[in-house]
């Protein structure tokens, strides 16, 4: 077989994947605790890089609200 080559998000994107579209990431709750369980490893300048870059505001309230709260 051949080889497939395929790209992954980085963990900061993922998350703000998330953040974007929360009920194809399991609803807010699991993005919520993914986040906390992440926390410690996220690079938090690439995480607002990436949610910047985004231009949504509802998902940057939603960023902060995270942020804020852990």
């Amino acid at each position: 077989m051949g080889e497939l080559d395929f790209l992954i998000a980085d963990k900061e994107k993922a998350v703000i994947d998330s953040l974007d579209l929360p009920d194809n990431a399991g609803g807010m709750i699991k993005v919520a605790k993914a986040f906390y369980n992440a926390s410690d490893k996220i690079d938090l300048n690439k995480l607002f890089k990436y949610a910047t870059a985004m231009k949504n505001k509802s998902m940057c309230s939603r960023l902060g609200y995270l942020q804020e709260s852990k």
